[in-house]
């Protein structure tokens, strides 16, 4: 091996030579290089060609996959999430349990909940099906994975309700709690109990060593929120003026306003109200007159739809409620019925973030009626 190297090194060697001893007749020698004539390059000169640029793509984010209990989770347009206790019990109740409330216990002696308390706000522009926003599974020991189930806090947290059938509105936050049953052992063992939130198909983890230091971690990228001002299109309704939509009702406003209390235009004696029971919500109360000018009778809950939409951002649902009593009282919209021409009054209540009242933001409730479309705007704090 050693002695065919040399050999091969000294023939290289030669052709190096005889291939300079060539160059020397044919004028091109510049500086001792070589320079060899290009194709369709007159002056013989050496053709350079730029190497393809490439652009560096941006790194992706990297967002946390670990977090502590105490940590707020944020999902730019989307969600923030708090993760703000767990425990071990066999009875779980609701925050402010009223006289009449929901609970749950264990049966197996050999069994106890890991409950966990999560704080969820909605912070896109539409309402969120509570049992939609997470998932959490919860491993033991590292190798054994629980199951569990949700509920949801309501009527300021007295009592509980399914997740499947409560919507969480923009800019307001619900408490949910997940309970997941699980033998004696997990309790007492001192072995790892972990936690993985899933949402919008990015994990992270927290374990029971402790609660972190409340920090805010943005866990996603920013999802910009549609901006709704279509209803500037729209017709303007005015308080004390009606409209008539031929064929099928003349509607007017009759009163508006933002509030914590809602109660009948002449209460008298025991009556029906409504009254927002969590301190950073309020009402806008709109009350609807509706002549039914069709010839069949109307239920008067599907009699109108109205919608409000709050900062050209965020749409609310409302519930209602007819006058009774010649307005001394309330009853159930979905119980009433209104006559062909006859009329109704018809109050409709968006619970929305008591922020909005004083925010100078536009508050607009807008209805789409037989094709026509209306706007109503509350007047500016």
């Amino acid at each position: 091996m050693k002695r065919w190297t040399r050999t091969g090194a000294a023939a290289i060697i030669i052709l190096i030579l005889c291939a300079a001893c060539g160059s020397g007749s044919n004028g091109n020698e510049t500086r001792g290089n070589i320079s060899e004539a290009q194709p369709g390059n007159e002056n013989n000169a050496p053709t350079q060609t730029d190497a393809p640029t490439t652009e560096t793509p941006e790194p992706k984010p990297e967002y946390p996959s670990v977090f502590q209990i105490g940590d707020t989770l944020v999902y730019p347009g989307q969600f923030e999430i708090k993760m703000v206790s767990t425990e071990f019990t066999t009875k779980v109740t609701p925050s402010n349990p009223g006289d009449y409330h929901t609970y749950y216990e264990v049966e197996d002696a050999g069994k106890v909940y890991v409950h966990n308390v999560y704080e969820v706000k909605n912070l896109g522009g539409r309402s969120v099906s509570a049992d939609e926003i997470l998932d959490v599974d919860v491993l033991y020991d590292g190798t054994y994975e629980y199951s569990g189930f949700w509920t949801i806090e309501e009527e300021g947290g007295s009592d509980f309700t399914y997740t499947n059938i409560t919507s969480i509105d923009p800019l307001t936050s619900g408490k949910l709690h997940f309970l997941s049953e699980v033998p004696l052992e997990v309790k007492d063992s001192g072995k790892s109990l972990e936690f993985t939130l899933n949402v919008n198909g990015k994990s992270a983890t927290a374990g029971t060593g402790g609660s972190g230091s409340g920090a805010t971690l943005v866990m996603d990228d920013e999802q910009a929120l549609e901006e709704r001002t279509e209803w500037k299109a729209y017709t303007s309704l005015q308080a004390g003026t009606a409209v008539t939509i031929d064929g099928y009702a003349e509607i007017g406003i009759l009163k508006a306003e933002l509030a914590t209390k809602v109660v009948p235009p002449k209460a008298s004696g025991y009556y029906s109200y409504y009254e927002v029971k969590d301190q950073g919500k309020i009402y806008a109360h709109v009350a609807f007159s509706f002549k039914n000018l069709s010839t069949i009778g109307k239920d008067a809950s599907e009699a109108m739809s109205p919608r409000l939409i709050y900062d050209n951002k965020y749409e609310y649902e409302a519930f209602s409620a007819v006058e009774d009593g010649g307005g001394s009282d309330f009853t159930y919209s979905n119980l009433t019925s209104i006559d062909p021409l006859s009329t109704e009054n018809i109050h409709y209540m968006f619970e929305i973030p008591a922020a909005a009242k004083n925010s100078g933001k536009p508050i607009v409730v807008t209805l789409q009626v037989e094709g026509n479309s209306y706007y109503y705007e509350f007047p500016s704090a």
